[in-house]
C-alpha cells in the first residue's frame, strides 16, 4: 500500500465495523470475545478514542471474572491488554493516558509472580519514559535489551522491534514537547 499509494487499493472497514457492532451488542463476553476485542482495540483509529476507552474498560471488567477462576489466564490476558494499550496510546501521543494505563498495569502485576509479566512491565515502563526523558531512557532501554538478548527468545526479538518503532517517535515527541 505504501509503494502503490492508497488510491490503488480500496479497503473497506465494513467487516471490521460488523465485528465491533457484534462485540458492542453482546451481553456477555467469553474469553473468545475478550481476545477478539483486544485485537479490535488495536485496530481503532485515533478518532475513535472514546470507543477504544469503552472497549478497554469492558475488557477489564470481563477479565475480572477470570482473576479467581484462572489466575494464569487472567494475568496473561491483562499483560497483553496493557502491553498493547500502552503502545497504542503512545502512537497517538496520548502520553498521559499511557501513563495512567501503565499505573493500572503496575498495580495489577504486583500481585503476580510471573517473570514474563515483570520483564514486560519493565520494558513498557522504559518505553513510556522514553517519550518523557529520551536522553536518559534511551541508554536504559538499550541496556535492558542487551541484558534480555543474552537469553534469546521470541519476546526479546519482539521487544527490539517495538523499541525500533518507538525510538524515533519518542525522540521527536521529546524534542517537540520537552520543557
Amino acid at each position: 500500500m505504501l509503494i502503490t499509494n492508497t488510491n490503488f487499493y480500496k479497503f473497506s472497514r465494513a467487516p471490521f465495523s460488523e465485528i465491533v457492532s457484534e462485540l458492542e451488542n453482546a451481553k456477555m463476553w467469553t474469553l473468545k470475545e475478550i481476545k477478539l476485542s483486544k485485537l479490535v482495540l488495536l485496530s481503532l483509529s485515533e478518532k475513535e478514542r472514546d470507543k477504544a476507552a469503552e472497549i478497554y474498560k469492558r475488557i477489564m471488567q470481563d477479565l475480572e471474572k477470570y482473576a479467581d477462576f484462572n489466575p494464569k489466564i487472567y494475568y496473561e490476558e491483562i499483560g497483553d491488554l496493557h502491553f498493547n494499550r500502552v503502545q497504542s496510546l503512545l502512537i497517538i501521543n496520548d502520553i498521559e493516558a499511557a501513563k495512567a494505563v501503565l499505573t493500572t498495569y503496575k498495580e495489577i502485576v504486583q500481585a503476580s509472580d510471573d517473570l514474563h509479566l515483570l520483564i514486560q512491565l519493565k520494558f513498557i515502563e522504559n518505553l513510556v519514559q522514553l517519550y518523557l526523558a529520551f536522553p536518559e531512557y534511551q541508554p536504559k532501554m538499550k541496556a535492558l535489551l542487551a541484558q534480555l538478548s543474552e537469553t534469546p527468545t521470541s519476546e526479546t526479538h519482539f521487544y527490539t522491534i517495538i523499541f525500533q518503532i518507538h525510538q524515533e517517535k519518542a525522540k521527536s515527541y521529546y524534542e517537540r514537547y520537552k520543557i
